[in-house]
């Protein structure tokens, strides 16, 4: 299920995901947004999600142009074969970061980017909207 490399999308396999996206805005509720401007060139939305253990945290996602979603970031994960991730420092992947942006810049073609990070418990829920 999923992606694999050189397999090409069908309705089905659309239609699934989309289910999933669904089911996970349920589970997980959007509780704030920074909606997308063309002046930041990115957004963020904080959900409630559940760790293992079934205690609540806040994880905030931004997405938006790489080179601005880079500069949130400071670990970027990585998947092997067999699906396991690792976390390396973004400074790792500096050097790439700078040829690949530069050369689909090139191409005109853009990159978008996606993170997120956990805020920590005892944090400030009055600048999320949720007093």
């Amino acid at each position: 299920e999923g992606w694999e490399e050189g397999r090409q999308w069908d309705a089905k396999n659309i239609a699934m995901n989309s289910s999933r996206v669904a089911a996970a805005r349920r589970e997980y509720p959007c509780i704030d947004r920074l909606p997308f401007d063309s002046k930041n060139k990115w957004m963020v939305k904080s959900h409630i999600m559940q760790d293992a253990e079934g205690n609540q945290f806040t994880r905030c996602f931004v997405k938006g142009g790489v080179d601005k979603v880079w500069k949130f970031i400071n670990k970027v994960a990585t998947m092997d074969e067999s699906k396991n991730l690792t976390y390396r420092p973004v400074s790792e992947y500096q050097d790439a970061f700078n040829q690949v942006t530069a050369l689909m810049a090139s191409q005109g073609l853009r990159l978008f980017g996606f993170g997120y990070w956990d805020l920590p418990a005892d944090h400030d829920t009055s600048l999320l909207g949720m007093e």
